[in-house]
């Protein structure tokens, strides 16, 4: 009965000091996603955080391209993009590995959510949210 030699794989090869996935140039910081309410019902989502090895002014016009909004690079290294882009932006940057969503921190800010409430009420001691569809 011949012998097989298998190859020995060490899956902890590309594992970082921490446990984290450093070879695989994913970042350990976190990239912050806001919300924040401009004029009206008008929202603006920014993204800060990424990596400083990426080109921003590249990923911004994928944004833009991919949900059909306005977009910009501010000189800080911030994307700002026009409407309510949260989930995009976060599946986005999962799905390309960009990075972890681990490491995505989704930030909310509750002045934009009129413009999707139409009204909050009580009804019988619970607080009833109702949502325009």
């Amino acid at each position: 009965m011949a012998t097989r030699q298998f190859n020995t794989f060490d899956a902890s090869e590309d594992v970082g000091d921490n446990g984290n996935a450093a070879g695989r140039g994913y970042r350990e910081e976190k990239v912050h996603i806001r919300v924040q309410q401009r004029i009206g019902r008008q929202c603006i989502t920014t993204v800060a955080g990424l990596a400083e090895d990426l080109d921003v002014k590249k990923i911004c016009e994928a944004f833009k391209k991919n949900f059909y909004c306005k977009g910009a690079v501010r000189k800080d290294e911030v994307i700002l993009l026009s409407g309510d882009q949260r989930t995009n932006v976060k599946d986005f940057l999962v799905d390309q590995e960009i990075c972890r969503g681990e490491s995505i921190v989704v930030q909310f800010n509750y002045d934009c959510f009129h413009s999707t409430a139409s009204r909050i009420y009580l009804r019988n001691g619970v607080v009833v949210l109702a949502v325009a569809v």
